[in-house]
């Protein structure tokens, strides 16, 4: 009787400890669930240099307004036709030699409806309905609060791609390409701000747009404390890469054209920065992509920058 006493201490004692690791575990897992998203602007987020698309031809411009016919029907607002034709309206159309060029027609007939419908507003919005809004001529105030409510949500806001990613700094980023419309949410964006990680630097995307009078310094102060991090003969590492290159989108939302504010992306595009290049892992390449965020910033192309990678025709701009 002793033994069997015995043993069932020992099976209960093995379950508690199993539950109580079990229970530990999830519990690490629920912390460290989420990786975050960049907070890379759909609008800002040019990856190769020659970014001009192609006139859409009729067909195209047929698939479009097909598109847009789907999403006037209210009473379909859930049905495989009109999440597709939103899908679409997204994503675009592709052709072998580029994008197709969004019509600006279409996509103003397809915001009218949009802003009256309930295409946005049924569920929790997206990377799709996201880029989508971002697309959108006038996106209206109750648009506006559906992205400013996936971007300052209190939660992780899961990606409809990745099992494990937080799109709020993307949901910031969309936020602040709306420019004027984000003025609300300017101080909330401000206290947010920091280059600890895409959250903090897609805040400052925000309160940059909304022009927040003390954005700018503290992006600066942020940029110049990040780069004195970094030895200038040394490639800055990728993941702080990426946080320099969404500080200096936030230069371009708040379009700053003081030598003040311009020092710190001057100086980072004086540096190599470490990109991954498959099948050869990690290089150092020159900031190719911020040959673009100057130009926009100068107003000038970009062969015209005094960078001579800028007005290299490569491919890519890491």
């Amino acid at each position: 009787m002793k033994i069997f006493k015995v043993i069932a201490f020992v099976s209960l004692g093995l379950l508690l400890g199993l539950a109580l690791n079990t229970g530990s575990s999830n519990k690490s897992k629920q912390v460290a669930r989420y990786e975050l998203a960049n907070a890379f602007p759909p609008e800002l987020q040019h990856i190769r240099i020659n970014t001009s698309c192609v006139t859409a031809n009729d067909t195209e411009r047929s698939i479009f307004n097909t598109a847009v016919t789907a999403l006037e029907h209210p009473d379909q607002e859930v049905s495989p036709l009109t999440i597709g034709a939103l899908k679409l309206l997204s994503h675009g159309i592709f052709r072998n030699n580029g994008q197709v060029c969004d019509p600006l027609e279409v996509y103003k007939k397809a915001g009218i409806t949009i802003n009256i419908s309930n295409h946005l507003r049924l569920g929790r919005i997206t990377e799709s309905g996201l880029k989508l809004i971002s697309k959108l001529p006038n996106p209206n105030e109750q648009l506006t609060e559906i992205v400013a409510n996936s971007a300052f949500n209190s939660v992780p806001q899961k990606s409809e791609v990745f099992s494990n990613r937080d799109i709020r700094p993307y949901s910031r980023s969309i936020l602040a390409g709306l420019g004027e419309r984000s003025k609300p949410y300017a101080q909330i964006a401000f206290e947010k701000i920091s280059i600890k990680d895409s959250l903090g630097t897609g805040a400052a995307q925000v309160a940059a747009a909304a022009d927040h009078p003390d954005a700018l310094d503290r992006i600066v102060q942020l940029m110049n404390r990040k780069l004195s991090a970094f030895p200038k003969d040394k490639a800055i590492p990728r993941l702080d890469r990426d946080r320099l290159y969404e500080m200096a989108y936030a230069l371009v939302y708040a379009n700053s054209k003081s030598p003040e504010h311009l020092a710190p992306l001057l100086e980072l595009m004086q540096r190599k920065v470490e990109s991954v290049a498959p099948p050869f892992g990690i290089i150092e390449l020159e900031p190719r992509r911020m040959c673009y965020v100057l130009a926009k910033l100068k107003q000038v192309g970009k062969k015209e920058l005094n960078f001579e990678y800028c007005k290299d025709d490569g491919p890519f701009a890491r």
